[in-house]
């Protein structure tokens, strides 16, 4: 009889920390979702066109036939998802009406959101063409971007970077590089040698 009263006792404990740890899935979803509605809202629209390119760099990277290379680096959320629940990750509505559509996001999308808002590796800010062409000394007549962005890399990596280039061990070279949409997302995260 104390037996039986033994392994009901652990079989109630088992089923309510299987109770409690999916209450704590809940809240994390949750609070997941707060604080994307909280980040977006707060920005700026020079950041959300930021945001939309982030977004767009990764799923161009996903797409992409060199994956193998260009889709890195991914949040560990992402590893060991099939090819079709990738796809239905990005799958997704215009950028503006996120917040409207705030309810029907997968779990996961919200995730990603928040992984491209939250990450510091790096941050994109629009600059003005003409600020932008300014940094040229030639320029081919061809019609000007619409957008330009500038990419302020963290703390760190600035710090790094001005080591490098103290006494002029290397010169600063402003010009324009020419690649594929799909390998920025790796670029922009690795660098050029990491890519």
């Amino acid at each position: 009889m104390h037996q039986r009263q033994v392994e009901a006792d652990v079989l109630h404990e088992q089923q309510h920390q299987q109770q409690s740890k999916e209450q704590q899935k809940e809240v994390i979803k949750k609070n997941e979702r707060v604080l994307f509605a909280n980040k977006f809202n707060n920005l700026t629209n020079s950041e959300l066109y930021a945001f939309d390119l982030q977004l767009t760099l990764l799923r161009t990277a996903y797409e992409s036939y060199k994956r193998e290379t260009v889709f890195k680096p991914i949040p560990n959320f992402l590893n060991g998802f099939d090819t079709e629940k990738l796809l239905k990750i990005f799958r997704l509505p215009p950028v503006t009406t996120f917040i409207s559509v705030n309810e029907q996001l997968d779990d996961v999308q919200v995730q990603l959101f928040n992984w491209l808002l939250t990450k510091e590796t790096f941050k994109l800010n629009t600059v003005p063409v003409e600020v932008a062409l300014s940094f040229v000394k030639h320029q081919l007549p061809i019609q000007s971007p619409d957008y330009v962005f500038e990419v302020v890399y963290s703390k760190y990596r600035q710090e790094r970077f001005e080591q490098l280039t103290e006494n002029n061990k290397y010169n600063i070279t402003y010009a324009y590089h020419g690649t594929r949409l799909d390998n920025l997302h790796s670029i922009l995260h690795t660098g050029f040698l990491g890519h």
